[in-house]
């Protein structure tokens, strides 16, 4: 059977909210558990540092997970065993969200979603996205002119950087763009 991976929020309490990478057809077994309006999918976007730098970025593009062959006799069976028994029914999550293993309903959703998936990459699209990326200059410093004290001092905090509690804008531009040069503060 055909799946992706996608990334979820579960939000198990008022302070505590889990985020996991699962496969996209394992989403119905979590809202199952713990009620759709507590599994949230959302974009997740990697980190990276710039050559030369000794903070993290955020990159611009969000994660892509390729689609998957997965096989369905071992899937069922691993969703089994995780989710164990559906907790106000007396059968087993899986087959609570799904039906029996037999009918394959899992299976035929799967296949149904993905089946006229086709990777949209053209010529155009392709030269399109190479101009985009030669415009990006990894190597410019931040704007800490732009940015507002507290996304500085968000900033700073994140990279351990020390600072005056009460100091001014200036005083913390100062201190992030030392800590952009290498200077210890």
């Amino acid at each position: 059977m055909k799946t992706k991976r996608v990334n979820v929020k579960i939000t198990k309490g008022m302070e505590t909210v889990i985020a996991r990478e699962v496969w996209q057809h394992e989403v119905k077994c979590l809202e199952a558990l713990y009620g759709a309006g507590n599994v949230e999918m959302y974009k997740k976007f990697e980190h990276y540092t710039p050559e030369g730098k000794k903070y993290k970025v955020v990159n611009d593009k969000p994660v892509v997970h390729p689609i998957t062959e997965v096989d369905y006799d071992e899937e069922f069976g691993r969703l089994q065993t995780i989710y164990g028994m559906h907790p106000q029914q007396n059968i087993p999550t899986i087959e609570y969200v799904y039906g029996k293993y037999e009918d394959r309903r899992m299976e035929k959703e799967c296949n149904g979603e993905h089946e006229n998936y086709a990777p949209k990459k053209t010529n155009v699209n392709i030269e399109a996205q190479a101009d985009v990326d030669d415009d990006i200059d990894v190597d410019d410093d931040m704007d800490y002119q732009e940015m507002t004290s507290r996304e500085i001092k968000l900033f700073l905090d994140e990279h351990g950087v020390d600072y005056p509690s009460k100091g001014n804008k200036s005083v913390l531009i100062k201190a992030a763009e030392e800590f952009d040069r290498g200077v210890e503060v």
